[in-house]
Parts: C-alpha cells; structure tokens; sequence
C-alpha cells in the first residue's frame, strides 16, 4: 500500500486508511442527513467503526486508533444511536477511551501541577452536584456526564497518554478531512433548500426572513462554522510555514472547500475566529514576506466571504442577535449566585434564560466563580505548554476559544477535546523536537 509523506516524513498510515475512514464518515453522515432509520444507522455505524478500528490498529496504538475513530465521528457527533439519547458514537468512543486509559500500564508522573489542577476540577464537580440533589431533567443529567467525560479524557490522558509529533500530524490530515465531510452535508442542505425547496436534511434553522442557518449535523450553526474554520486553520498553517499535511494543490481545494462552507452556514463565529487566529499566527510566526502576502491575499478573500453571507442573509453582519441582552442576564444571575452558579442544574431552567453565548460567562453562571477559575487555570496551563511542542494546536485551540465567544455551551461542542488530548500526548511523549519559523 502507498504510504503518504508528511513534511517529508513517511506516514505510518496508508492513502487507503485516511480514504477508506472518510468514506465511513461520509456514509454514516450522508445517512444521518436523510434521517434514516435511526437503529439501523447506529448499528452500521458501530459495525463500521468496528471494522475501521481493527483495520488501523495493525498500524497504531489503541490510543492512537481511538483518537482517529473520535476524530471520523466528530461530523456526526450529535446524532444519537437509539431515540433522543445524547449517547452518539463520538460519546461512547470517548467512554471506551477513558476506560482504556484506565486500565493501561501507569506512567511516571508529569505536569504535577495540572494533575492536580484537573483532579480538583473533578472532585469539585462531583461535590457540588451531590450535595445539590433535586429533581434533575433529563437534559440536566446529560450535560453533567458530558461536562464529566472532558473533564476525566484530559485528567487521566495527563497520566497516561503519549503521542509522537508525526502521529499529530497524521492526525491533523484526518481532522481536515471529517471536516470536508461536514462542510459538504453543509453544502448538500444549501443547495437542496436552494434549488429543489427541500428544508428537512439534517439541522437547519430558519430566523424569520433574514436568513437560514445550516448546521450540517452539528446541533447548532455557530459551532458547525467554527468546526469548519478549525480545519482551514489547519490547512493555513501548512502554507504559512511550508509544513504541509497534503500536498499543495489538494490543500488549497480543502482550505477553500471549508472556508466556503463555514460561509454557508450562516454564522459569523467562524470566519471571525479564523481571521483573529490567523492574525495571531502572524504575529507569532514575525515574517514579514509572509505578512504583505497574506494581506494581499486576504482582502479579496473578505470581500467574497462577505459576498457570499449578503446571499444567505439581509441583516446586518454587525447585528448582535440578541447577544447583549443574554449577556446581561447572565451577569445579573451570576452577581446572584457568586460562588457556585447554577449549582450544575442548567442556567436555562433555573433561570429561565438563554444560555450567554460567551465561553466566560457561560462557566460562571453554570458553575460558578470558583469552578471557572479553576477551570481556565487549567485549559490556560495546557494550552500554553502546547505553544512550544506543537503551535499548530495552540492556534487551533486559540481559534475554538475566540469562536467559544459567539456560542453557547463551550464544552458541549465535542471538537475541543481534540487538541487537548493531542497537547497533551505530545507532552507526555520524550522524543525530541524542532520547529523552525
């Protein structure tokens, strides 16, 4: 089997691992789009993923295999197997990772200080929630054991996880084709409500008469935008430094693919959070050739971008949406329940409103002062050490931080686990490294 070069290095995995595991992800989706039934698709799903994983597994670790399977789900992250449950296949892979990770041989401890900082996180949770018993929703309980899940995936893949610089990379080129595969069930809900009248496919959001919101499979339009732009990103960072995932042609199709599509959706958070992460890649890179380029490049591009929403939109693009008013409703219910927030009982149903889309806000009325500073000490910590050892990751995350600005529940996004875990398999992992700017 051809194998494929990443920064003229030989990828351990094949051009028919990364075609074969896209078009799963394809399958499942397109699927899924068409609301098939739904036990017969999450049945094919397992047995598909089943199949994959084996296939991988003669190339990598389970670890490494697990994090390509959450990687390939993440299109379809927020469709259920049976019912309305919120248990999805990206939900029961990141269970079965943890529990691998549990039960594998114990590494010598590192980052002390974020091990700490993570099990408090945990421990603090859980008291918070069992010493706050009541009549819990469905939708309470479900939030609680996603919010749980990250919480221990980063926890015990502090101790136990390693991944090499390169495995990242192979990673990365995953990454960017799930994305492809969202961007293109973005693409088929345009062009099937655009041209055949058909509003039924997948997750779609009409807001009055001024515009159309398409989500793809993702819950919500904001967070499937960000998504798309996260693998833009990607693809960015590979021109901006020469250290191409795919080859250079196929770059520019896939990076101009997810940008239109992250367009199409309607939303503003990814586009926004692209261009501020970029402008902070910039900075970081201080090459000044690199800069001119990217500003020549970069007005024509916003002009189409800005083109492309005037057609699926007639407010204006500065329009807050009602941002500002949750905004302050949040700050007034934070004032008021200081320390602990909403106890982890739902700001929405405990009072009454919409959750802020602000990542900051969001933690402090969910959770309270305490909870939230311990928790951005801790993503801050592992971001930051990420700067070094891989800064493709550091952006990426920069990115999903500045979009987690523009939408509501930050955790419950899926996507931003993955950089985390890769941050921090890198960390754990001795080989040496090299970046050159």
């Amino acid at each position: 089997m051809k194998r494929l070069e990443i920064n003229n290095t030989i990828d351990k995995f094949t051009k028919s691992d990364y075609l074969i595991g896209t078009s799963i992800c394809f399958v499942i989706s397109i699927l899924y789009m068409f609301n098939l039934n739904q036990i017969v698709v999450g049945g094919l799903s397992i047995l598909l993923f089943l199949f994959y994983f084996n296939r991988i597994r003669k190339r990598a670790t389970v670890n490494e295999a697990l994090t390509i399977c959450l990687i390939l789900t993440l299109p379809f992250s927020f469709s259920p197997l049976v019912g309305s449950s919120f248990f999805s296949l990206f939900i029961i892979i990141q269970f079965i990772f943890i529990c691998v990770l549990l039960t594998s041989n114990f590494s010598s401890k590192k980052n002390l200080l974020i091990q700490i900082l993570g099990l408090g996180l945990l421990l603090f949770c859980l008291g918070v929630y069992f010493f706050n018993q009541s009549n819990y929703p469905k939708i309470l309980v479900e939030t609680l054991i996603k919010t749980l899940l990250f919480l221990l995936i980063i926890i015990i893949a502090l101790i136990k996880l390693k991944m090499s610089d390169l495995t990242v990379s192979s990673m990365m080129k995953f990454y960017v084709f799930a994305a492809s595969v969202a961007g293109l069930m973005v693409l088929i809900q345009y062009l099937s409500l655009k041209i055949l009248g058909i509003n039924y496919l997948g997750v779609q959001n009409q807001f009055g008469k001024s515009r159309t919101g398409f989500a793809g499979l993702f819950y919500d339009y904001s967070i499937s935008s960000i998504y798309l732009s996260s693998a833009s990103l990607i693809l960015f960072y590979g021109f901006l430094t020469k250290r191409y995932i795919i080859n250079y042609k196929w770059s520019i199709i896939f990076m101009l693919f997810t940008v239109g599509t992250s367009v199409l959706t309607s939303g503003r958070s990814g586009i926004a959070a692209l261009f501020i992460a970029l402008f902070f890649l910039l900075i970081y890179l201080r090459n000044i050739k690199i800069i001119v380029i990217s500003l020549i490049v970069g007005f024509p591009l916003i002009k189409t971008i800005l083109y492309i929403y005037s057609l699926n939109r007639t407010t204006n693009l500065s329009n807050d949406s009602g941002r500002l008013d949750n905004y302050l409703n949040a700050l007034n219910y934070f004032y008021k329940n200081f320390w602990f927030g909403s106890r982890f009982l739902g700001f929405s149903e405990t009072s009454k409103s919409m959750l802020p889309h602000n990542f900051i806000l969001d933690f402090l009325v969910q959770y309270g002062v305490i909870f939230t500073l311990l928790l951005l000490l801790f993503l801050i910590v592992v971001w930051f050490k990420g700067l070094k050892r891989q800064p493709i990751l550091f952006f990426l995350f920069l990115l999903m931080l500045v979009g987690g600005n523009f939408h509501a529940s930050f955790i419950n996004t899926h996507y931003i686990v993955i950089p985390l875990i890769l941050i921090i398999g890198t960390l754990n992992n001795n080989e040496s490294i090299s970046y050159n700017k």
